[in-house]
């Protein structure tokens, strides 16, 4: 089923299809499309095509992340109507702290973060259970937003305590992270599932007590090339393509 505009927020998420084109374009807007899958990285002029499909993930979340930008609040505000009680999310973004790792591929969750805590009008200001964090509001729904500062492999230490203290049952946080397995430039939400070798999932797996029914927002930076060492390679920015990629589907 295609949809022009911003009117189909509330259709299953099995049944709606999406793609960008000339005659429906959408409205630009950050994180409009973060529950939304490229069925390619790269399709004319260089920017991606997508579509949705359904994830297993409560459909309130995808609702809820749907609604988050500021031009659409009317939207958001009618969440509340399909949304009883309205229980809080938690938005953790991983990376590394300091300026020496930003822009780097390790870093998109952060960056991920950033762009919705700039589409909501509030600032990542404060410190709580070892992260830079935020509170703001999508609709009457309340959402924290997170950065842990530990460094990437500790950042359970911060996660991990973050939904203990809010008391959050694991299906109201979602963890965004960058992902190698995927080409650079495509998202894929998970509702659960393992680390694949992410140091910083484990790290928040182990500290939900080997929980891993929590979602996860992957976010594709493509493998390194040739005989590149991957830690060398996550630690590198990106190329200016790569770049133009990556910050297309962050700040749509």
């Amino acid at each position: 089923m295609a949809f022009k505009g911003l009117h189909s927020y509330f259709l299953p998420l099995s049944v709606i299809s999406l793609k960008r084109t000339q005659r429906s374009p959408l409205k630009r807007s950050p994180l409009n499309l973060i529950l939304v899958f490229p069925i390619e990285a790269a399709s004319k002029g260089g920017r991606p095509s997508y579509s949705v499909s359904g994830t297993g993930l409560v459909e309130e979340g995808w609702l809820m992340l749907r609604c988050l930008s500021r031009e659409n609040s009317a939207v958001g505000r009618s969440l509340s109507t399909c949304v009883n009680p309205p229980l809080p999310w938690l938005f953790v973004g991983l990376g590394n702290p300091g300026d020496k790792f930003k822009g780097t591929r390790h870093n998109v969750g952060f960056e991920m973060i950033d762009a919705l805590a700039d589409s909501l009008g509030i600032s990542l200001n404060n410190v709580h259970c070892k992260a830079l964090f935020a509170q703001g509001f999508i609709g009457n729904v309340p959402i924290f937003l997170a950065k842990p500062q530990t460094y990437m492999n500790l950042c359970g230490e911060s996660t991990g305590p973050l939904a203990a203290y809010y008391k959050l049952p694991l299906n109201r946080v979602m963890v965004f992270h960058d992902d190698k397995e995927l080409p650079c430039g495509v998202l894929r939400l998970q509702h659960n599932g393992g680390h694949s070798s992410h140091d910083g999932l484990k790290s928040v797996i182990d500290h939900f007590r080997g929980n891993r029914d929590f979602a996860r927002l992957r976010i594709g930076i493509g493998r390194p090339p040739g005989q590149m060492d991957p830690k060398a390679f996550l630690l590198q920015k990106f190329n200016s393509l790569a770049r133009e990629r990556v910050s297309w589907i962050i700040c749509f």
